[in-house]
């Protein structure tokens, strides 16, 4: 699957059936229904290092005329660049020509200024009209997880 085809999947919520595409590039075998914690359900491939995030609609300000009420909408795509206890490095192509492992002083002059950092200044997101891509960085201040959103209102 190409990198630019994951933001096609930010928004659709679980159930519709385009999403099934994804679980299969991504060998999740997907629940008939989401166990929601208080506001969010992780569906994840720890073998490919891929984890899903999906949020209740209305609470994060995901409604709209094609979403149904009570959906459960695809809200973040986390890929992990290192080993963890449960996942392995993601080997696919990442959004925006990011790549696990660019230095940080790279990645900006390739990207631009971001649109936020945090406090601890380890992450570091840009954004689009409709979506934002998070790169988190390690002690060396090199790429170690990407996540890609979906922009709330």
């Amino acid at each position: 699957m190409s990198e630019m085809s994951y933001r096609n999947y930010l928004g659709m919520y679980f159930g519709q059936k385009e999403l099934v595409e994804l679980f299969t590039a991504f060998n999740i075998a997907p629940p008939s229904k989401l166990k929601m914690s208080d506001y969010a359900a992780y569906l994840s491939s720890p073998a490919m290092g891929v984890e899903l995030t999906f949020f209740d609609a209305e609470s994060r300000g995901f409604s709209n005329d094609r979403i149904p009420d009570g959906a459960q909408v695809l809200a973040n795509i986390r890929f992990y660049g290192v080993k963890t206890d449960t996942f392995q490095p993601f080997s696919g192509e990442l959004p925006d020509g990011m790549f696990f492992g660019e230095k940080r002083s790279a990645l900006v002059n390739r990207m631009g200024p971001p649109d936020w950092i945090n406090a601890m200044d380890d992450k570091l997101r840009w954004e689009n009209e409709t979506s934002s891509i998070l790169a988190t960085m390690d002690d060396h201040d090199k790429v170690e997880v990407v996540s890609l959103q979906l922009k709330t209102d």
